[in-house]
């Protein structure tokens, strides 16, 4: 009696606005008249006609006269809003309703018809923001009186009718929490919305999106574990029963479980990074796992801060067909995981252990010797990796294929000399010695002499290396694809030349380099314009190049660069990064020389290129419409122009513009307004910009992941913290913090392929 005349006022309004529209389409196709209606349904010719051209004015008297009223009317008709005859509609509709539950609270019809009729408010102009957050208030007032008359199937009938979509799943989380304060066991396989229906709701609302609320992930795990408390719904989510993760404590382990469930992904590989992050799992958690997945082959713990070596002792002893396991950030690890994994996990392949401060050399060379058939090895930041162990990995280890080691201090010459002549050189395909710093020429040329199936090599900040060792290196290597020489300042022009008095091989000439697709000559000072010749006559498949803080490139090298020198071959068409930050003369005509040649481009760093003006901006945009992650920090003539024209052309994803001390508030707010995919921005440094600026992230900026903001002096704490209270996915950054390994900054945005 109540639902029938609401649904008829509802259609006969929607078939009114039907009318409106089609009229409106009718109209457009019509000549435009001045002074005059355009033709319609009533009248073909239109009425109130006036002829003639625009400069004329027509003066209307007698009958034909138009009313101030009538005027009035049609201008208010079009500005005012469609929506509010809906929501009186459905104010009418949910006064009617409210009053019929008074009287009977339980009537499954009322509530049916109640709960429709409020969810479908939602997707009524769904395309209006103001509408959207109008009708969702609307739903969360229902659900606060549901909650104060104690109405818990009122409340599962709001869930269960709401419409399918993320946008709406805070609505469906306040339903559910406000149903569990009313009756914590409400759900059963028989109540309202029995169990089999609630299993379905995180899905439904896809509440473990990465990046989603926290109360999301939190909702989205207690159904779980109520649904699996449940022995008949023990398979609901899969072939593999769940019914044992309910015991588990951390959500994101037990949500990542069972999308792997849901994804029919294999279930020895246990990596639950793929769904959603799991770093605040603890021992408690990984023993309930590994004691219910004993079959697991890989283990993926990355940045699981709290795990210790009773977890990682346990797993071990539960997995034994354990093949690869990733631990790196957890620091709390020591020698006793190593003899953990030696005693139980002898089929080792791959180990990541990056960060795993506490690993001793002992103990990896104990490992060593059992685990004889391990392919990959990531002990970067292991300080306590020395010669020793490098000599024991190259000695047991017969198939290894990958080795990176950077920032163990601990190695010398001797240690990768003893390695470079043990290893299985057919084998072994990366090698990562970056920052090593007591490696010197002398250990390198031997690894280019016996390590020739080399395909990834990186000897970054290893700043005792001359020409001679990477002569040696781009002679020999000649299925090198990514080297990494940057920091290297002794190194000259002459690495990129073929050497026909101290090696006169031809084949060697033919090879050299020609495979290499990504190159990082950062901070090579030596290097100058002769070099860049090089490089184009040699790596014509470059995908990667960065030359940034070379201050000896000019725009004669930029254009040897794009255009070979030898055989006036065009290069650049496969370039996807350039990184040319700090290049002193890097001006609007260089950048575009480089900008036509390279068309594929998504990422460029161009940092502290002072020379470069707003003029920049459009010819990256007129050339390289591809970028997504763009370096302008302290390119000091760049203003608030440049920004607009960059969000009138690109899609970024990652913006640095740290330093731009003419950037101001409005900037930002069209920058923040028109560039709804940016995940990442720097704003530090730019001494113009307010608190406006941050609100204007906050209110429309929702995908945003990482913000930089040090050193402004016009931004307030309580701003920042209003901030981080909207949009809590979000990382700010307010100070500058540097890396002592290599003093360089740790939060910035870094531009890689």
């Amino acid at each position: 009696a109540i639902a029938e005349p609401c649904r008829k006022r509802m259609e006969g309004h929607v078939e009114s606005r039907q009318k409106e529209a089609e009229n409106a389409l009718e109209r457009a196709t019509k000549p435009m008249r001045i002074g005059a209606t355009c033709a319609n349904k009533k009248s073909s010719s239109g009425s109130q006609l006036f002829f003639g051209d625009i400069c004329h004015v027509a003066v209307y008297t007698g009958t034909n006269i138009l009313s101030a009223d009538k005027i009035k009317a049609h201008n208010t008709s079009g500005r005012q809003q469609r929506s509010l005859q809906a929501d009186r509609i459905f104010a009418l509709a949910a006064a009617q309703f409210q009053t019929a539950l008074d009287f009977a609270p339980d009537d499954a019809q009322v509530l049916e018809k109640y709960c429709s009729s409020l969810c479908n408010s939602l997707v009524f102009d769904a395309s209006n923001a103001d509408a959207v957050k109008r009708n969702k208030r609307k739903v969360s007032d229902a659900i606060g009186v549901f909650l104060d008359t104690e109405n818990a199937d009122a409340l599962a009938e709001v869930l269960r009718r709401l419409p399918k979509d993320y946008k709406y799943g805070d609505l469906g989380c306040a339903a559910y929490e406000a149903l569990l304060d009313l009756d914590p066991d409400y759900f059963t396989v028989s109540s309202h919305m029995p169990l089999r229906e609630l299993a379905l709701i995180p899905s439904k609302f896809s509440l473990f999106t990465p990046g989603s609320p926290a109360s999301f992930m939190r909702v989205a795990a207690h159904i779980y574990r109520k649904v699996l408390s449940e022995g008949s719904l023990g398979s609901i989510y899969g072939e593999v029963p769940l019914a044992w993760a309910k015991a588990l404590q951390s959500d994101e382990v037990i949500v990542g479980l069972v999308a792997q469930a849901e994804s029919d992904a294999d279930q020895r590989d246990l990596d639950l990074h793929v769904f959603h992050p799991i770093d605040k799992m603890e021992d408690c958690d990984l023993m309930v796992v590994a004691d219910n997945r004993r079959l697991t082959t890989a283990l993926n713990l990355t940045e699981c801060a709290k795990i210790t070596d009773e977890g990682v002792y346990e797993a071990a002893k539960c997995c034994t067909s354990l093949k690869a396991l990733n631990i790196d950030g957890c620091s709390k690890l020591s020698d006793r995981s190593l003899l953990a994994l030696k005693r139980f996990a002898p089929g080792l392949l791959t180990l990541s252990a990056s960060k795993c401060h506490r690993f001793g050399d002992v103990a990896l060379t104990s490992l060593f010797q059992t685990t004889k058939k391990l392919k990959i090895l990531n002990v970067n930041f292991c300080k306590e990796f020395s010669d020793d162990a490098m000599a024991a990995l190259a000695k047991c280890c017969k198939f290894l294929e990958l080795l990176h080691c950077q920032h163990c201090t601990g190695l010398t010459d001797l240690g990768v000399y003893q390695f470079a002549l043990e290893v299985q050189a057919k084998n072994l395909r990366s090698l990562d010695l970056a920052y090593c710093r007591n490696i010197g020429d002398d250990a390198l040329e031997v690894v280019a002499k016996k390590c020739l199936h080399l395909d990834w090599l990186s000897v970054k900040g290893l700043s005792r290396l001359t020409d001679g060792s990477i002569k040696a290196l781009t002679h020999n290597l000649w299925k090198l694809q990514h080297l990494d020489l940057e920091d290297l300042f002794l190194i000259t022009d002459d690495v990129f030349y073929f050497d026909h008095e101290r090696d006169g091989r031809k084949a060697a000439d033919a090879a050299m380099l020609t495979t290499v697709t990504s190159l990082n000559l950062s901070e090579c000072t030596g290097l100058t314009d002769d070099c860049l010749g090089g490089i184009a006559t040699r790596c014509a498949r470059l995908r990667s190049f960065k030359a940034a803080h070379v201050p000896e490139l000019t725009v004669a090298g930029f254009r040897h660069f794009v255009v070979e020198p030898v055989a006036r071959a065009p290069r650049g068409e496969s370039l996807h990064v350039l990184d040319l930050g700090f290049c002193p003369s890097m001006d609007d005509r260089a950048l575009e020389t480089l900008c036509k040649a390279c068309p594929q481009l998504e990422t460029l760093n161009v940092a502290g290129c002072v020379q470069l003006t707003d003029g920049a901006m459009k010819i990256i945009c007129t050339n390289c419409g591809h970028v997504k992650s763009l370096g302008l920090s302290y390119v000091k003539r760049l203003t608030d122009a440049a920004i607009c024209t960059a969000a009138d052309y690109l899609w970024l994803e990652e913006l640095d513009v740290s330093g731009c001390s003419h950037l101001t508030d409005d900037g930002v707010e069209v920058l923040c307004l028109e560039m709804a995919g940016l995940v990442k921005l720097d704003l530090s440094s730019c001494s113009k910009l307010t608190d406006a600026a941050i609100e204007s992230i906050r209110r429309h900026s929702e995908h945003l992941r990482w913000l930089k903001v040090a050193n402004l002096s016009g931004v307030t704490s309580e701003r920042l913290a209003a901030l981080q209270e909207a949009n809590s996915n979000l990382r700010v950054i307010r100070e500058d913090l540097t890396n002592h390994d290599d003093g360089k900054p740790l939060d910035r945005i870094a531009f890689d392929e």
